[in-house]
């Protein structure tokens, strides 16, 4: 679906937004517009967009493939085809000692919780997290995230997905609020404060592969297009919640579900509306380009920027830029394009469902 790529480029470009303009230039910012400096601040939430996708993308998966016995041999196959590589690259050169100490041995998180994808449990609990390897937070929710699910999914709550749903969306809210209140943990990386933004995506693709729930979001899918741009307008607006006080803790608290919510509705609404014009922006080519290289532009964004000794910011950024997406370029083609062939060759033993998200003939 090329409007996924899309999707999935513009969740890459908000994080490039964030760390390479927005915090750079927040004092700037803040100094010249305090509101347009919370409105480029909320960029932050690309990771929630990527949250979503992430869990539309496995659900769809485990659901269309739920009935063949070697579901879960496949499923963690590929994955780790697809993530491993880049990921151990990243690891390896955060491991060199160069121009000093390694990025690994700048924070204070063991490279074996890196290796185990559990580094959030550290930096959640106050650990310093080295700069080159800050992305890595949601990469290990996300691992945490398809470890469990196929289980729960399939086999634990297979006929009971309506409490499963009820669990998963509304226990984080309250626990990240717990969190605030008592310092326990960060509600912003601690794994079970987060699960519901990928539930979410979970929620969406188990209801377009519902017949009768298809039916009726192809059936109201205009007005779902207007209650969507509507939603992304009030994630506009939660931005400005940082200018209030105690406004952050309410940001966390709630306005993350909201969020994730929003997101979920523009994503059904525009991939059951193919030829309107939010399908069409979306299946632009460079946002595609960007969102098919996303996973290697998320890893790696922050060490091209560590890496690139030029003092004048704009000339940095745009020669990070240029830099980033050649590598991202290069590592498509000879590291992770190979490694996707051949988890592709490990192949689900019946032939997927197709989910009907496109108007019924006649």
């Amino acid at each position: 679906m090329p409007e996924l790529d899309g999707i999935r480029g513009i969740a890459i470009l908000m994080v490039l937004l964030l760390h390479w303009v927005v915090r750079p230039a927040a004092p700037i910012l803040r100094h010249w517009s305090p509101r347009l400096w919370a409105l480029l601040d909320l960029s932050w939430c690309g990771v929630d967009l990527f949250f979503v996708l992430s869990g539309f993308l496995i659900a769809g998966i485990l659901v269309d493939h739920r009935d063949a016995p070697n579901v879960l041999r496949t499923f963690y196959t590929r994955r780790a085809c697809r993530i491993l590589p880049a990921y151990l690259v990243l690891l390896f050169l955060a491991s060199l000692p160069i121009g000093g100490a390694s990025q690994v041995a700048q924070g204070e998180i063991p490279l074996a919780a890196y290796l185990l994808f559990l580094q959030n449990l550290w930096s959640s609990a106050g650990a310093r997290v080295a700069f080159a390897l800050g992305p890595c937070w949601s990469l290990a929710i996300e691992e945490q995230f398809y470890l469990g699910l196929p289980v729960l999914l399939l086999w634990v709550f297979r006929g009971r997905f309506g409490s499963f749903a009820a669990v998963m969306l509304l226990a984080p809210p309250l626990l990240r609020c717990l969190c605030l209140a008592s310092g326990w943990r960060s509600p912003w990386d601690f794994t079970p404060c987060r699960l519901d933004a990928p539930f979410w995506g979970v929620l969406a693709a188990v209801l377009v592969r519902d017949p009768r729930a298809a039916a009726l979001l192809l059936k109201y899918r205009r007005a779902l297009l207007w209650a969507a741009g509507a939603a992304l307008l009030g994630v506009a607006g939660l931005s400005q919640l940082v200018l209030l006080p105690a406004g952050t803790n309410l940001l966390l608290s709630i306005g993350l579900s909201l969020i994730a919510a929003a997101f979920t509705l523009a994503l059904v609404s525009v991939l059951l509306s193919p030829q309107a014009a939010p399908a069409r922006l979306v299946r632009w080519a460079p946002l595609r380009w960007s969102g098919k290289h996303s996973y290697f532009l998320y890893l790696f964004h922050l060490v091209v920027l560590l890496f690139i000794p030029i003092a004048q910011f704009t000339l940095r950024v745009a020669v990070s830029a240029c830099a980033l997406a050649v590598l991202a370029a290069i590592s498509w083609r000879w590291l992770e394009l190979p490694f996707l062939k051949l988890g592709a060759a490990v192949e689900y033993s019946e032939s997927a469902r197709s989910p009907p998200l496109t108007e019924p003939a006649g």
